[in-house]
């Protein structure tokens, strides 16, 4: 796309480069042809053209880009029969990269077939021929050579299994018929398998669609043909130009040469300068040699007497050294006899310590004797004091137990006297005809009121 964009060219449905759009099915540069038919006028294109590819080495080519940089070889075959199968659930499965060629064309729309096996600069070359434009050709790069990976560079027909190879001419028919791309026949032998390519056209339908997209690939190679005929005479005229420059290049290295000859010339004279001058110098490295040898006998003599100097100072040191030696070995053997006397007095004491400590934890055993007996002594009047607890709980529980049956013997009087309460206010309401019948009722319904608080209360 860079070649076209760098053409000016537009790509209204270019999406490379951007991260994947989830409410996409398959990248609209990806679409088969039933997808953009409703959305593009065919018509008003100058011109329309498809690059194919052989089946065995458009799925190896994937296989070595996905599996890049990989430490481990991946397994060739589990990966395409693993992909395929995707495929065959998705038809869009990775952007729609193991899609057949021919769902991408239709007989409706005619369009000029190349082949990636012959490379991409013929196709800058036809296209300047067509459109009547003057293209930055320059050399088409492969962005994604994915043969320059050395780990997959071992991977060719060779690696494909009989069931891959079966299973790639079954998916991909209709490519290699439409393209005239050969067949790898999958009963031959591994060993002569790149060698056994043959038209398997029996048991497939070689459909009118396949012979259409036949012939646009002949035309078309037809058509650059033509083409390379001018392209060779635009190639000619260069040639020339470049025999001319090449003249001129020729004459210039001439004119070097000349300016490298007199540059010798004048390096060969500083060589001879320099040369002199390192004689100079060797003759006074000479006489400064002769210069260091006598003064470095002249220091070796003054090194012998300091050395013998400071041999006899050394022997008057160790005479005085030795006499401090045996005065501070005698004070040393007499600090050792004192600290032995120090010892056997130490060890009397220690003795004497132990026996004391020796009574003392009897002392100590005796008391915990007595405390054993005094603790035994506790806990039997604890376990009394727990069976007296116990005891009264009990009592405490039957007494409860008694309390609350005769508080609901209480609660189921007050209940009876409530109900008889009601009872009398009904009366009291229905046969209150006069002033005085009421009163008297009143006083009645009083007397009964005070005597159930009375007895509420006992």
């Amino acid at each position: 796309m860079q070649f076209f964009e760098d053409n000016h060219f537009s790509s209204l449905y270019q999406m490379s480069g951007l991260p994947p759009q989830p409410s996409l099915a398959v990248s609209p540069q990806h679409a088969g042809i039933n997808s953009l038919a409703p959305l593009l006028n065919f018509g008003a294109f100058d011109l329309i053209f498809t690059i194919v590819r052989n089946p065995y080495e458009r799925l190896l080519s994937e296989f070595r880009w996905i599996h890049r940089g990989e430490r481990s070889q991946a397994d060739l075959n589990v990966w395409i029969n693993d992909s395929l199968d995707q495929y065959e659930q998705d038809n869009n499965f990775m952007d729609s990269h193991f899609r057949p060629m021919v769902d991408f064309l239709s007989p409706d729309v005619s369009c000029k077939v190349f082949k990636y096996e012959h490379g991409l600069d013929i196709i800058s070359v036809y296209l300047r021929a067509q459109l009547l434009c003057d293209l930055n050709l320059g050399v088409l790069p492969r962005v994604h050579d994915s043969e320059k990976f050395a780990d997959n560079k071992s991977i060719g027909f060779d690696s494909f299994s009989p069931d891959s190879i079966e299973r790639i001419n079954k998916i991909y028919m209709q490519d290699f018929l439409s393209f005239g791309y050969p067949l790898i026949d999958p009963t031959a032998s591994p060993c002569s398998k790149t060698k056994s390519l043959i038209f398997m056209r029996d048991g497939f339908d070689c459909s009118s669609n396949a012979s259409a997209y036949f012939a646009w690939h002949y035309f078309t190679l037809a058509e650059v043909g033509k083409d390379l005929n001018d392209f060779v005479e635009t190639h000619h005229d260069l040639e020339k130009k470049v025999a001319e420059l090449s003249l001129s290049v020729e004459y210039a290295a001439n004119q070097n040469k000349l300016l490298l000859s007199e540059r010798d010339s004048d390096i060969r004279h500083a060589r001879e300068d320099l040369r002199d001058q390192i004689l100079v110098l060797d003759s006074k490295c000479e006489s400064l040699t002769n210069e260091m040898a006598a003064i470095k006998k002249d220091s070796n003599a003054r090194l012998i007497s300091a050395k013998e100097d400071a041999r006899n100072q050394l022997n008057a040191l160790d005479a005085k050294k030795t006499n401090e030696v045996d005065l501070l070995t005698r004070e040393l053997d007499e600090e050792r006899m004192k600290v032995k006397s120090l010892e056997n007095r130490n060890a009397d004491e220690v003795d004497r310590l132990s026996r004391e400590l020796d009574e003392e934890r009897m002392k100590v055993k005796s008391l915990e004797n007595r405390n054993a007996d005094e603790v035994d002594r506790l806990s039997q009047e604890l376990d009394e004091e727990r069976m007296k607890v116990k005891s009264l709980e009990v009592r405490h529980k039957e007494q409860v137990n008694s309390l609350d049956k005769n508080l609901s013997d209480a609660n189921n009087f007050c209940d009876l006297l409530v109900a008889k309460l009601h009872a009398v206010q009904n009366e009291f309401e229905v046969s209150c005809d006069s002033i005085s019948e009421r009163d008297v009722l009143l006083q009645e319904y009083e007397i009964a009121l005070a005597r159930a608080r009375k007895m509420l209360v006992e």
